[in-house]
């Protein structure tokens, strides 16, 4: 199955706007998506960028693994 192409701003906006609007997510300051890597089930991950110290809940680290999951089922990164 070949899956439709998104920009790494396409990824990160999908992810960030899920997140935030889940409720589970409030303490999200922004997140990065690297890639594309050689994987055969996703060529691309994301990474949390944090403002100082501050972490995100454990409640919002599962829902990003969930969110991540899901699009990377469906979304390669377009290599830009």
């Amino acid at each position: 199955m070949t899956k439709e192409k998104k920009t790494r701003a396409e990824l990160e906006q999908m992810m960030i706007s899920e997140a935030r609007n889940s409720g589970k997510c409030a303490d999200l300051y922004d997140l990065s998506i690297s890639g594309p890597h050689q994987d055969q089930q996703s060529n691309w991950d994301y990474m949390i960028i944090r403002s100082g110290s501050a972490r995100v809940s454990g409640e919002c680290d599962a829902n990003l693994r969930i969110i991540a999951g899901r699009l990377q089922a469906k979304y390669d990164l377009s290599g830009d």
